[in-house]
């Protein structure tokens, strides 16, 4: 054994995990399309380095797992691992299969680096200092955004929510529901008289917090109706919120001195600023993720450490559960009546996604339904990654009415369970929840093991319980401690009130499935189990160790597979810098779409597609600039029209091998066929993503090639039977094929899902004129006029209407009302010239 090589691998593992916690918590890059890809590529390549670091060290030391005990935790982890790799070879769509795939492979990785090397307080100390420093600077930077003094260009990126420098603000909350449990764990609460003071103060603190907060939530409107008190308010806490900020810092301070709390009074002052950075991301599953881990951590502190009567127990619990639960029931209802479309969001796609474990998804999506599929879907699912690719076909209208627009992505369902099981089947739900039911059923019951009482054993009148040293007697006749409560007992009430919140927060929010919490919780977990070993196996561990057999005991073949794993992970380095590079240049494109600079953003999509040819996006775009460029010239242009298989294939030269393919011929095109090729190479990757079946029923419409215009609209009304552009452009092209009645139908099904949409009105009385349908064409000409009185082409058509049914008086009124709306209007002041004439 070489105990150099396996001291080199310890310094990666033990430094670089903590490291890389602490970047992937603070990192953004701002010249991505994603402000926070950099946390992805962090994990891709940091996780990369770490987990080879550890499988070398695991190779030289001829064994994986220290412990017996150990297994208890691997072994479910390793499951779900299996459950993900069996789901990505069952999926229809393999790259986006691929991009999950590769995180739960690296999130397994960090997790059973954790909880195997984390064995020793040094290490685990300096994994939690390192996360703690993270949580300063993130909660440091989310006053900088209350205040309104962010200096990057994404600032009030979502109004006056504060997302710090996680890009979002529920990933944000997340990161804090997580981390709150671990800062109350530096609290000593096995002394009564100084616990009561602490709950005291953080209770009164986070009072003062969450007043403040409120504050801000009602504004000035809110705060204005209460009177002169109101008034005085706003001024100070809302107009003047910074100087109000660091008053009620200090007077918290001098509450707590009031209240002769010893010590940990900075520490009570940092968590009223991780409170009010809660409070400010405005997220009401944060709210009750972080109201449930609090609820967890005092039940657990109260039954297990709190040295109090169980009268006394009881009675705090009940006051302090019933205070949390009123307390996140009002903050939770204030904030669904100021903004419910986000629970109407959450439940109309949780009922979609029911459906879509309910039938196995074939309508839209390519996938044909079989006997044996349909099993497959039911027990292992449909694949891992795959939700966003189908879930456009099973998505409710409501959605869209929800969201206002019909171009945004629903990349999961807002809830981790339900998308385990629609992935991976009931099988992988089934191995997600063996796994979470044995670390807190050995969590809680290791808890009680270290914290628990034995009745046979009271203490003598002149020897406490809780110190030994003490010459004080007993107040509580409980019992005594059998085990002295350690800092690596209360890291195992602050790892348990972590994940539980987090947990509880996923039912309602998709932050697992994004780096900033995905990592944070499968690290957590690693150390959590780690915690729950602890030093039950430590006096063991080198004994057992001699005594286990060793794999690859031949020091030749341990360095050739040493080798091939280094070599392994320095190509993926590489390969997942790729992604990276990609995204920047994905942004740079856009930059020039926007601009109308075709040919430099196409420059600039190929180069993404270089990098990740499986760029979606990209696809997508590249298609929609040929569409709005549409250079008809049908010429054979190298820049577009040369075949690449760069921008095919990540290994076009294996590609080129393994198919024996030559060069493609290489034809003159014009820009819509350029157009019609991107959106095929698209529908090869999200057969429904966003809009691609309207953009290409608008190039058959340019090219008036009409059925097959008429069939892509019929697809995308299939998928969004609201967005009214769709509608306009089929029932178009049904006039010019002279299928009125066609196009009646679809005029009126668009009025029918946009009642107030006028140009449907105006559009569907063209066509009932054009049928000779005077009277329904009136009522639509009219109906369009109710809907908007001030529409300047329904007031144009009705008077048009009338015109040429020589009812010259009605369609004088009209164009009177048009030079009222416009007194500029030519042609209304030609007409009433005339009339007026005649008369």
């Amino acid at each position: 054994m070489d105990r150099k090589l396996i001291k080199y691998c310890d310094i990666v593992i033990e430094f670089g995990l903590p490291i890389l916690a602490f970047l992937i918590a603070l990192s953004f890059y701002l010249k991505t399309y994603d402000s926070c890809q950099i946390k992805i590529t962090l994990l891709h390549i940091g996780a990369t380095i770490i987990v080879a670091a550890w499988i070398v060290k695991v190779i030289e030391r001829g064994r994986l797992l220290e412990s017996r005990e150990q297994r208890l935790f691997a072994i479910p982890a390793l499951f779900f691992l299996l459950s993900g790799i069996i789901s990505f070879f069952i999926s229809p769509f393999k790259f986006t299969s691929f991009e999950e795939l590769t995180r739960r492979v690296l999130y397994i990785g960090i997790f059973l680096v954790a909880l195997i090397e984390f064995d020793s307080s040094e290490k685990v100390n300096r994994m939690f200092r390192w996360i703690l420093a993270a949580t300063f600077i993130a909660v440091f930077y989310g006053l900088v955004q209350f205040i309104d003094m962010d200096p990057f260009i994404w600032r009030q990126a979502f109004g006056d929510r504060i997302f710090s420098t996680f890009g979002n603000p529920n990933f944000f909350a997340a990161f804090l529901v997580l981390v709150t449990p671990l800062i109350l764990t530096f609290f000593d609460f096995s002394e009564l008289e100084q616990t009561k003071r602490t709950v005291v103060s953080l209770v009164l603190v986070a009072a003062i917090g969450i007043l403040y907060c409120f504050m801000q939530f009602l504004g000035k409107e809110g705060l204005m109706r209460m009177g002169s008190l109101g008034a005085s308010a706003f001024l100070f806490f809302v107009e003047n919120k910074t100087y109000a900020f660091f008053f009620l810092l200090l007077a918290s301070l001098c509450l707590m001195v009031l209240l002769k709390m010893k010590s940990k009074k900075l520490l009570v002052l940092f968590l009223f600023i991780v409170v009010i950075n809660l409070l400010m991301t405005r997220t009401k599953a944060a709210y009750i993720g972080f109201a449930a881990g609090t609820c967890f951590f005092a039940v657990l502190t109260t039954l297990f450490v709190v040295p109090a009567t169980k009268k006394r127990k009881k009675v705090f619990l009940a006051v302090f559960l019933s205070a949390m639960l009123l307390g996140t029931s009002l903050a939770v209802t204030f904030l669904i009546r100021e903004r419910i479309d986000s629970v109407r969001f959450r439940v109309f796609t949780w009922l979609s996604t029911l459906e879509m474990i309910r039938d196995y998804p074939e309508k839209g999506t390519g996938l044909k339904a079989t006997t044996n599929k349909e099993l497959i879907h039911k027990f292992l699912g449909t694949g891992i990654g795959t939700f966003k690719i189908v879930y456009p076909a099973f998505r409710r209208p409501e959605i869209f009415h929800i969201e206002g627009k019909s171009n945004t992505e629903t990349d999961h369902p807002e809830n981790e369970f339900i998308e385990v099981w629609y992935d991976e089947g009931i099988i992988g739900l089934g191995i997600f929840l063996w796994l979470l039911v044995v670390f807190f059923h050995t969590g809680v019951k290791r808890l009680n093991q270290v914290t628990g009482y034995s009745a046979q054993a009271h203490p003598t009148s002149g020897i406490s319980r809780f110190n030994p040293h003490s010459k004080k007697g007993s107040k509580f006749g409980i019992g005594h401690q059998v085990e002295k409560l350690t800092r690596r007992q209360y890291l195992l009430l602050g790892l348990l009130s972590g994940l539980f919140g987090l947990l509880v927060h996923n039912l309602m929010c998709v932050n697992m499935r994004f780096v900033s919490s995905g990592f944070v919780f499968w690290l957590f977990l690693g150390l959590l189990g780690g915690q729950i070993v602890g030093d039950k196996e430590k006096s063991n561990t080198s004994l057992e160790g001699n005594k286990r057999p060793r794999f690859l005991v031949n020091a030749n073949s341990r360095r050739i597979i040493q080798t091939l794993v280094i070599v392994l992970a320095l190509f993926l380095v590489f390969f997942f810098r790729r992604f990276f590079i990609a995204d920047i240049h994905h942004n740079i494109a856009i930059a020039y779409s926007k601009a109308g600079m075709w040919e430099n953003a196409l420059k600039e999509y190929q180069t993404v597609l270089r990098n990740n040819p499986y760029y979606a996006m990209t696809h997508y775009f590249m298609g929609n600039v040929y569409n709005d460029r549409w250079d008809m010239r049908r010429v054979y242009d190298p820049r577009w029209d040369s075949v690449d298989l760069r921008q095919k294939y990540f290994f076009p030269s294996i590609h080129k091998l393994l198919n024996r393919t030559g060069e493609e011929e290489q034809k003159p095109r014009t820009d819509a066929e350029r157009a019609l090729e991107k959106y095929a190479d698209l529908k090869k990757l999200a057969p429904n993503y966003v809009q691609v079946h309207f953009q290409e029923g608008t190039v058959h419409t340019k090219l008036e090639e009409w059925d097959k215009a008429i069939e892509d609209f019929q697809k995308y009304l299939a998928l969004d039977p609201v967005y009214a552009p769709t509608y306009f452009k089929m029932g178009w092209c049904y006039v010019q094929k002279k299928e009125w009645a066609k196009a009646e139908g679809v005029y009126q099904k668009a009025v029918e899902w946009n009642p107030k949409l006028g140009e449907a009105y105006v559009n569907l009385g063209n066509v009932y004129f054009m049928q000779s349908k005077f009277a329904e064409a009136e009522n639509s000409y009219k109906k369009a006029v109710e809907v908007d009185d001030s529409n300047i082409s329904a007031h144009r058509s009705l008077a048009a209407f009338y015109w040429n049914l020589r009812r010259y008086d009605l369609s004088l009124k009209e164009w009177e009302k048009i030079l009222e709306l416009n007194p500029e209007d030519k042609q209304a002041k030609s007409i009433i010239e005339q009339v007026k004439a005649k008369r």
